[in-house]
């Protein structure tokens, strides 16, 4: 009787340890199928989830926008006063509406430009002197032209002195040039385009 009950108590404890066995080698095998899921999950989680940040952020920024290059900080590039709006405006020599793609600026003669934000000079051209525009600010003299990043481009003309050539780095405000010495023709047309269309400085300084 006593080895009977010695082997049913052997028999329990044997089972008890099967099944503690069997449920650590349940847990085991269904950690690894789970470690193995997430793995082939997170593989691919990465590369979406960076286009789809991508896509939001460069929506946010504008067309050509760039996700690794923050906006550039722009500033006006001359002390001085408005006296040209961005937009439609009545031309007061012949009374017709037309569209200005940049704003004008004002300023003393001989006036120092400088670069409005960090970039590379695109391009120097020379502005042509027009009869009809006798009295603009952009007969003659150069234009130079700077590329930033975000697909941001800024305009300056007329420069009497250029101070740089294309392809050299500038920092923001470096010195691009000086505004014409005749007081009538100081004044700048300064222009801020974005992915080839004109934009308001206002917004963006």
């Amino acid at each position: 009787m006593i080895r009977l009950r010695k082997w049913k108590l052997n028999r329990r404890a044997l089972g008890l340890v099967a099944g503690a066995l069997a449920c650590v080698l349940l847990g085991a095998a269904l950690r690894l199928a789970y470690e193995a899921y997430w793995s082939r999950q997170t593989a691919d989680a990465p590369e979406s989830d960076v286009e789809s940040l991508a896509t939001v952020v460069t929506d946010m920024l504008g067309p050509g926008a760039s996700v690794d290059e923050p906006p550039p900080a722009f500033s006006w590039p001359v002390e001085g006063t408005l006296v040209g709006a961005f937009g439609w405006h009545r031309d007061l020599l012949s009374g017709e509406w037309r569209y200005r793609d940049g704003v004008r600026i004002q300023a003393p003669p001989s006036s120092t430009v400088r670069a409005s934000a960090a970039g590379t000079v695109d391009a120097v051209n020379a502005v042509p002197v027009k009869a009809a525009d006798a009295v603009s600010a952009a007969s003659g003299g150069y234009e130079v032209r700077i590329k930033h990043s975000n697909d941001f481009e800024t305009c300056y003309s007329p420069l009497e002195k250029v101070e740089v050539t294309p392809g050299v780095r500038v920092s923001a405000g470096a010195p691009l040039g000086q505004l014409p010495s005749e007081p009538g023709r100081a004044v700048l047309d300064f222009k801020l385009i974005q992915a080839g269309e004109p934009q308001n400085p206002d917004d963006h300084i």
